[in-house]
């Protein structure tokens, strides 16, 4: 179907990068990937907890979630953002996708590529996000798969 289609489309990327257990599934669709797992109970190698990537102009982190209490909190994230010292922080574990500019950082969530269940938001769509970067902008690109049919939106963003 389209929205299989399209998470292939993504594991010929460049490079895929994950924030929590989908490592598996991006091993098998990228040769060049990375993950950031820390809670993962041994099924997965362990992971760091932060991971900072210099992407283009934008430096960018890629934290599970699992950290920041309550989850997905704002303030709590931004604290990790400038702790980390990057432009843009994406975040796993809320399991809903979206991307929010907050106290001059951007923050992504990528929601759940499979939809998996989680009892925090119980009615998960399978979603993901591309991020495409060009000299001081972003591009993302939300994929989500609603009712059989793919909803594309996109945000775009440029470094200050």
């Amino acid at each position: 179907d389209e929205y299989n289609r399209l998470v292939q489309l993504v594991g010929s990327s460049l490079s895929v990068h994950c924030v929590s257990g989908d490592y598996d599934f991006s091993s098998s669709v990228s040769p060049n990937n990375s993950a950031n797992n820390s809670s993962s109970g041994g099924i997965m190698p362990a992971f760091p907890e932060t991971r900072v990537l210099q992407l283009g102009s934008f430096r960018v982190g890629i934290i599970g979630g699992h950290q920041i209490a309550p989850l997905g909190d704002l303030s709590s994230l931004g604290m990790v953002r400038r702790r980390l010292n990057v432009d843009v922080l994406v975040v796993g574990g809320k399991r809903k996708e979206g991307v929010i500019e907050h106290e001059g950082g951007y923050y992504v969530f990528p929601g759940s590529i499979t939809g998996a269940y989680s009892s925090n938001t119980p009615n998960v769509n399978p979603s993901f996000i591309l991020l495409a970067i060009q000299g001081n902008k972003i591009v993302c690109y939300v994929y989500e798969l609603k009712n059989g049919n793919v909803d594309v939106s996109k945000t775009e963003f440029s470094k200050q």
